[in-house]
């Protein structure tokens, strides 16, 4: 009698589907910091089986997987998820090959001081230089050390009774910024981009203006019924968005006093009222 195949993923006849490169650099990495599979499963929120299967080739990560597996590592996705002919295009990191070649390329000499507009040439650049499928990654990086620069108090952790209010957009698609932030940490809902779960609020910044206005007042409104939760506000809408805080801060000017804003918004709310 003939010997049937062995389920995946064991046995000599169980197929790979993830890509090999990929499970070696995350294991690499995973060691480079001294952690074992346990230990990564349990930074990234993910079970032990699926980062075994990742690491062996047997299965591919989803969008959030991959965004969850990074963040624990601390690189950026396309460190980890690239495909080799992506990464083999990526522009050399190296300081020399970097900020001098950049500058040459709008018109800057490498020892002036950049104007505004300079800078951003040197931005929008340097992101079209990458290949297209990881343009937006940098762009969320570059957003996230700005308003950290800005800010000085990211929020890193929460009390039980806190709430961390971030801007979304209308698929919940939180892959960027404090969204980013949110769904790694304080349990905001993948596909949900309205509302309270976990220790998070989402608010729909990317829909046009009108809708951020009424979904501001919709949070304020919970937050008045809700005496017992203290709500951190993140600098909503002022990022990829695009909005000015002179644009955003008004619509928290009747807030209760269990919503906290940032300091930019704060800080305008006080100016206005001198």
């Amino acid at each position: 009698m003939r010997e049937r195949a062995r389920p995946y993923p064991s046995g000599g006849n169980s197929r790979r589907r993830g890509e090999a490169g990929v499970g070696e650099r995350i294991k690499r990495r995973r060691e480079e910091l001294g952690m074992d599979r346990n230990a990564l499963a349990e930074a990234a929120g993910i079970s032990y089986p699926y980062i075994s299967q990742l690491e062996t080739g047997y299965r591919n990560a989803s969008h959030p997987k991959q965004l969850a597996i990074a963040s624990a590592l601390g690189v950026g996705l396309d460190d980890l998820f690239a495909t080799e002919e992506l990464r083999d295009s990526l522009p050399s990191s190296k300081p020399d090959a970097g900020g001098a070649a950049l500058a040459t390329t709008v018109g800057l000499s490498a020892s002036a001081r950049p104007t505004l507009s300079e800078v951003v040439a040197i931005a929008v650049n340097a992101i079209e230089n990458l290949p297209r499928g990881v343009r937006l990654d940098a762009l969320n990086q570059i957003q996230r050390r700005v308003m950290d620069s800005l800010t000085g108090s990211r929020i890193e952790r929460l009390a039980p009774h806190e709430v961390f209010v971030f801007g979304s957009n209308a698929h919940g698609m939180h892959d960027g910024g404090a969204a980013r932030d949110a769904f790694q940490k304080f349990g905001a809902v993948w596909g949900e981009g309205h509302g309270h779960h976990g220790q998070s609020y989402a608010i729909d910044t990317m829909s046009g203006f009108a809708t951020l206005a009424a979904e501001v007042d919709t949070f304020l409104d919970y937050a008045r019924a809700h005496p017992e939760l203290r709500f951190q506000v993140t600098p909503i809408g002022t990022g990829i968005a695009g909005y000015r805080i002179d644009q955003i801060a008004p619509l928290f000017a009747d807030r209760p006093e269990n919503v906290v804003l940032p300091v930019e918004f704060s800080s305008w709310l006080e100016n206005e009222s001198t």
